[in-house]
């Protein structure tokens, strides 16, 4: 059976932030948990909108531009909260930066209480953490290409921890029962730890940071994926993309779809591009490995 075509979904349930930085760091979520800029961040041409967040750390310049989030209860996730955090970003082509924290409420970076959203050590990777016990490393070189990337994270506390890089799935973590209480009484910071001052050089562009007290579904996290692709804040009526139907049969595959285009890639992460096809598509079984996705 196909599946159905593109439907709206609602991204305000159980969301606590939306920081769209387009000209301000008001939240734009129904909680008001507004950002305050630490020491001149400066915004920058976004993906989504008009402008995006500029967070920086120069150590030897003892600079360290960030926004503060302060101690919402909102973030406090306790011990059995599931929670979503999703946002693009852009760091230098090449950069390989330490840990310097994307958004985090533990102090220094991954592998102490709290949680954390970072790049990997020097790697050019993305990576995140929950308190002393569980920290996972995307591949190298993964997201320091100098272009736009969407992240989404999703912690199921009883079940699974998922990243999504640019809308593909690319990690899911068992954490059920390994996790416990992630509050810290820290404050929670965008661009820094929560004592502003962690010593790890970087910099980073950050536009469109969504936090939900709740899992996002994988339908949602194409939603967000999609609107921002097309340079669309994500709202309410967002709309989560169809998706491929796959059959195989006398050594042929054939992909079917209701709307959007589709795009190949060799690898998971990409290089994606357009296939000019319509729905359906063939291809022989035993051709080279490729990946497919539907673009809106």
């Amino acid at each position: 059976m196909l599946p159905a075509p593109a439907s709206p979904v609602d991204l305000t349930a159980g969301q606590v932030l939306h920081l769209a930085f387009e000209g301000d760091y008001a939240d734009s979520s129904p909680r008001g948990n507004d950002g305050t800029p630490k020491n001149a961040p400066a915004l920058v041409t976004g993906k989504v909108g008009a402008k995006a967040l500029h967070y920086a750390t120069d150590t030897a310049a003892s600079a360290y531009k960030y926004v503060t989030l302060g101690k919402p209860a909102d973030l406090n996730f306790s011990s059995n909260v599931n929670f979503s955090v999703a946002f693009w970003l852009r760091l230098p082509a090449g950069a390989q930066p330490g840990d310097l924290p994307i958004i985090a409420s533990a102090n220094n970076s991954t592998y102490n209480p709290g949680f954390i959203i970072t790049t990997s050590y020097k790697k050019g990777g993305w990576a995140w953490g929950l308190n002393s016990s569980t920290a996972v490393f995307g591949p190298d070189d993964s997201i320091n290409d100098g272009n736009w990337h969407h992240l989404a994270y999703v912690f199921e506390r009883e079940g699974y921890a998922q990243t999504f890089l640019d809308g593909a799935l690319v990690s899911n973590r068992p954490i059920g029962g390994r996790i416990g209480d992630i509050d810290t009484g820290n404050t929670v910071n965008i661009g820094q730890d929560p004592t502003g001052g962690y010593g790890e050089d970087g910099e980073g562009d950050l536009d469109d940071l969504g936090i939900w007290r709740r899992a996002l579904t994988y339908a949602e996290v194409q939603a967000l994926y999609t609107a921002g692709y097309e340079g669309v804040s994500f709202t309410a009526s967002a709309t989560a993309p169809s998706e491929i139907a796959i059959r195989h049969a006398s050594g042929q595959v054939t992909l079917t779809w209701t709307s959007g285009s589709l795009q190949q890639a060799d690898a998971v992460t990409g290089t994606w591009t357009d296939v000019a096809a319509t729905s359906p598509y063939t291809v022989d079984a035993a051709a080279s490995a490729k990946f497919y996705r539907l673009k809106n």
